[in-house]
């Protein structure tokens, strides 16, 4: 069950990866204060946080997690997105261009 668990939060994050245009994400090199200059610019009335959930963040089309079939992607843990605090529980982010959530309890910010 463990590895078909790792496979799967794999096999979404290589989709996501693909297909995340105009999410924004930073490499480990730069998110770590390396000068390789891949670092998205900031979206107006976003900040940067960093995924602490212990497997993978389930990005949602909904602020519900009632509901499987709200997920549209995942995060994986330490990677830095950009996300707006909503003050409810839940943070927007910008997944393939729609306005998406993921919940604020595994997200720590940035700096």
């Amino acid at each position: 069950m463990k590895k078909s668990k790792t496979t799967i939060a794999l096999l979404l994050a290589a989709l996501m990866l693909l297909g995340t245009a105009g999410m924004a994400f930073a490499s480990e090199e730069s998110a770590s204060g390396g000068a390789s200059g891949t670092e998205l610019p900031l979206e107006r009335g976003y900040s940067w946080y960093t995924c602490t959930a212990p497997e993978y963040l389930n990005i949602r089309a909904e602020r519900s997690t009632a509901d499987a079939g709200n997920i549209r992607g995942a995060v994986c843990p330490n990677v830095h997105i950009q996300a707006r605090d909503l003050g409810d529980g839940w943070a927007m982010v910008n997944f393939c261009g729609n306005y998406c959530y993921v919940s604020t309890e595994y997200l720590a910010p940035r700096w």
